[in-house]
């Protein structure tokens, strides 16, 4: 899992995976300037969201053979019915849709 930190100046975002030390890793990350645009760390870093996977790696409705679009309820996916985007996390009917 990545614990994911928005810079509250440019937006950027820093994925910190949870290993035994988050602990100290969080203090690293408090006080660390943003690598984007060099905002100094102190009470820079917003806590944004989990992430199981890091990006390009996360396995999302966008990738999946199922993923008819966004759209009105029951019309995103051919397999679930509800409301899906892009990003939303997978379900357990995922099939990764090939690129070619």
């Amino acid at each position: 899992m990545y614990t994911v930190f928005i810079c509250r100046k440019c937006g950027h975002n820093l994925y910190a995976e949870e290993t035994p030390d988050f602990g100290e890793k969080l203090g690293r990350i408090c006080v660390m300037d943003c690598p984007n645009c060099g905002e100094e760390g102190y009470e820079n870093w917003i806590l944004s969201c989990r992430k199981r996977e890091f990006p390009g790696n996360e396995k999302v409705c966008a990738k999946c053979t199922h993923f008819v679009g966004m759209g009105d309820w029951g019309l995103c996916c051919d397999r679930m019915y509800g409301l899906c985007y892009e990003d939303t996390e997978a379900c357990k009917d995922y099939e990764e849709r090939s690129n070619g």
